[in-house]
């Protein structure tokens, strides 16, 4: 586990998440063998795909959609959104107000 500190914040919860998740599904797997199943829904979920040129939205947009997506699967609790999007609660109060204006 040592070598796992020399890395990134982001890689490092990237492991942290693939480790529980395969932790997950051999504690929740109905045979010896684990299928799709039993692994969480994300990491069954085909890649997102690439857009043209055309189809490319502004990162503005997609932020604006992200957010409402995270506000929308936390209940429309802004705290436990920002914390889902890795922000701090006051950023997203900033973001949210700025796309009120």
């Amino acid at each position: 586990m040592g070598c796992i500190t020399n890395i990134d914040l982001r890689r490092r919860r990237e492991v942290r998440s693939s480790f529980f998740a395969e932790y997950r599904a051999v504690a929740l797997a109905r045979s010896d063998r684990i299928e799709i199943d039993d692994l969480p829904a994300e990491v069954g979920a085909p890649p997102p795909t690439i857009q043209t040129a055309d189809e490319i939205r502004t990162l503005a947009e997609v932020e604006r959609d992200y957010i409402a997506a995270a506000l929308h699967a936390s209940g429309g609790n802004r705290a436990n959104a920002a914390a889902r999007l890795g922000i701090g609660a006051a950023t997203l109060y900033r973001k949210l107000k700025r796309e009120r204006e």
